[in-house]
Parts: structure tokens; sequence; C-alpha cells
């Protein structure tokens, strides 16, 4: 049995693998279905893929295209969306200026088939490329084409639709790609597929992109604000005393405050490990724990950040917490990530909780997530600081034919805790593991 947790902190390594089933798109729009979303990726995907093959009808009958020397798969991003339904009917947020932009209208009463309506303009938009002969060259004719043309734009990787009713019955359909529309709609070789696309030009911008920035951290705005949230949820439950456990509800969490972003906490430590992302194993630096979530990454990295959160949390229901929810074997075996996810630390008055994410395929590409601010008053400790770095690693082949992604393994994520070692123990030790989290 073990009440306390000293200062030294003990490197803790943990991985799980998760099969997880692709049914979400991860957006945080849900008056917008992601049967919706599926038949519009579908449809560019479909279609881009006949002109990657040299099949695609254009001019007079019996004419086709040439196969594409260059067509991304489309990915859907799910911050392109949020700026197209923000944008839509005339709205206020604006469009980057290197996005390709499509926009149609349609009837919109209370018979309008949605899915239906949404297919009509898009198939009207995608006939365009028998306005014009394209067999001989891609050069099209802007003011015949512009719509075909930014659908098989071939440099686009991402892209995203949205519908809104403008007033009355007219509906607006707002789709926009990642690369703008130039005199060509193709330009290299082979049908390529990659790594899931993330856009970062996409409105509102992320909270950390302030030139010189040191938190620049790659993530999208979505990303960002669903990880805050997610935390305050959980760490909410514990506050109020709804976090349940083995056998009940865990103590109530008298010091728990909700977590602010922010972009200036680095985590040296954190991405120093998250270079590291094609390494077979990992070593927390001095004065860290490690957890770590493993799942296959055939969903978005915004729902793995949610179901590693949400798996990490639900550890709590392995355990059942004491009265002064003590940290002992119990959690030290079985919940280990929940004490991670549910801390609340101290440094007089304040500290800075940070998360840090790491994306990588060969050479890593970085996002930093920080989740910031837990003020305590009246704690004894003199001085913690918490730094978070989830690490999600992806290996994976590519299959060109058919423009389809293979997934041969899966997605890592993982969490390292800093804080000193001159923290004097207390006998409130469970989450904060030293005193911030008081049950009267």
């Amino acid at each position: 049995m073990r009440s306390t947790i000293l200062g030294k902190a003990a490197g803790v390594q943990l991985f799980f693998i998760v099969a997880i089933e692709a049914t979400s798109f991860g957006c945080r729009n849900t008056l917008i279905s992601d049967e919706w979303r599926k038949a519009v990726l579908d449809f560019h995907n479909r279609n881009r893929q006949r002109v990657a093959e040299g099949k695609q009808r254009t001019g007079s009958p019996g004419t086709v295209m040439k196969a594409a020397t260059k067509m991304y798969y489309l990915n859907w991003d799910c911050d392109i969306e949020n700026n197209a339904f923000l944008s839509s009917c005339n709205g206020q947020m604006p469009i980057p200026l290197d996005y390709g932009v499509n926009k149609g209208t349609f009837k919109m009463n209370k018979k309008c088939n949605i899915n239906d309506n949404t297919m009509a303009v898009l198939k009207g938009w995608w006939d365009q490329a028998t306005a014009a002969d394209l067999s001989q060259n891609s050069k099209f004719d802007e003011t015949k084409q512009k719509e075909f043309g930014a659908m098989a734009y071939g440099e686009a990787k991402g892209f995203a639709c949205s519908y809104s009713n403008c007033g009355g019955s007219t509906g607006e359909l707002l789709c926009l790609y990642s690369a703008k529309l130039k005199s060509t709609l193709v330009s290299f070789l082979d049908v390529c597929t990659g790594d899931e696309f993330t856009d970062e030009n996409a409105n509102p911008q992320p909270m950390c992109n302030a030139p010189g920035n040191p938190g620049v951290d790659g993530m999208t705005h979505d990303m960002q604000i669903t990880a805050m949230d997610m935390a305050n949820y959980y760490r909410n439950l514990v506050a109020t005393g709804w976090a349940q456990d083995k056998k009940d509800y865990a103590p109530p969490a008298k010091n728990m405050n909700a977590l602010e972003y922010d972009c200036d906490t680095a985590g040296v430590g954190a991405k120093v490990e998250a270079a590291k992302c094609t390494a077979a194993s990992y070593t927390p630096t001095p004065g860290y724990v490690l957890s770590s979530y493993k799942a296959k990454l055939d969903i978005p990295r915004v729902e793995v950040l949610r179901k590693a959160m949400a798996f990490w949390f639900g550890q709590l229901k392995s355990v059942d917490l004491d009265d002064k929810a003590s940290y002992n074997n119990d959690v030290d075996a079985s919940a280990k990530d929940f004490a991670n996810v549910g801390n609340v630390y101290s440094i007089s008055d304040d500290t800075n909780d940070s998360l840090f994410y790491s994306w990588c395929m060969g050479t890593p590409q970085r996002w930093d997530a920080p989740w910031n601010n837990v003020r305590n008053k009246g704690s004894r400790l003199q001085y913690v600081s918490l730094t978070a770095l989830l690490l999600m690693m992806i290996r994976f082949t590519q299959l060109v034919k058919h423009a389809q992604p293979v997934l041969t393994e899966g997605a890592a994520m993982m969490v390292f805790l800093d804080y000193v070692d001159n923290v004097e123990p207390s006998p409130y030790a469970y989450l904060n593991k030293v005193d911030a989290w008081k049950t009267s």
C-alpha cells in the first residue's frame, strides 16, 4: 500500500493496442451528418480516380481526358469544414486566398432531401468536364469549367463542404479546397495517397500561430478546442463527485479548476522524445512519467485524441478510491493514466499544465497543444510544474492503385508528466501526487 508519491518521479511506460472502427469524421458540427460527409467525400474521390486513370469523358462523345500525372486522394478536413460553414451565406469569416472555392445554391424547404440536393449540385459542377475539350491538354476554360477545375485539381489534398439555409427556401453549398486552381488541372505522375491531411490555413486560426511564438504547435483549431474541452469535462466530473470509480463515485476534488490554453509552454523534454517517434521504444527523461495509447489510425486524429482521453479517464472504473483518494497499489497498477489526466498541481498560486502532440511518418511533423493554468490557492506545495506530451506515431504503407491508403500498423499516443523532485510528501496525495486534490 502506498499513500503518497514522493517528489521523485517514477518512469512508467504503458502501451495499449485498441482496434477502432472508422465510424466518425470527428467534426464538431453535429448538425451535419457523417453520412452526408461520406457521400460528398466519396463523390469527389470516385470522380478524381476516373481522371487519374484517363477515363474521364470530356468534349464531344467518346473523347476522354489524358490520365492525370498527379492526383491526390482527398481527405476531409474538419477545420476547412468549419471555415466553410462560417463563411456560407455571406458569413464574415474570411476564406484563405490560396483556397479553391466552389459555391452553389439549391432549394431548402420542408421536403428538402439534403443528400439528393447536394449530389445534384456536385454533379452539375463535375459535368462541366464536357463543356470544353480537355483531351489534348489539361488547360481548362475558367468561364465554363471553374467548379470542375477546383474539384479535379490534382494538387489539392484536403477539402470539405458545408451547407446552410440562407433564409427562406434558399440553401447554399460551399466547398473549400486546400489548393487553388492554377492554369492546369494536373501536372505530375501517379495517383497519390498520403497520410491524413491537416490544413493549418483554415479559419478560425489555431491559437498558437502568432509569428515567433515558441508554442506554435501545428495543431488545428478544432483539435486545440477538443483537447481543452475534454480535459475540463473530465476534470469537472472529478471536481463535482460525478466521476465513477469501480464501486461508486470518486470523492469530489476540492481544488479542481478549469484549464486554460497556453501557447507559451514549450516542453523541451517532451519534444526531445517526440523527435524519436519512429523509435522502437521511448525512455522518459528524469522526472517524467510516461503513459501511452495505441490505436489503429483509421480514424481522424482528433478522434484518436478523444478516444485516448476517454480511455485514460476510464481507468478510474478499474479502482475503488478511498475517502482521501490515496494513490495506492491498485491505482498504481490499474489507473496511472487516469491519475495523469485528472491531476491537480499547485505552485503556491499558479501552475502550468501543458499537453504536447507529435505526429510522424518517417520524419516527424510535430504539433504541441498546451493545457494550462491550474490555480489552487492555500496548498502546502512549494513548486510543481506539469508537462504532458501526447505522441502519435504512425507507420503505414500506401497503395497507389485505386487511390486508397492502406494501413499496416497503428498509431501511438503518449503522455509525459514532468514535475520537480523537491516536493514534500502529503497525506492527500493521489491525482496531484502531492497535495492539491483534497477531499474536504
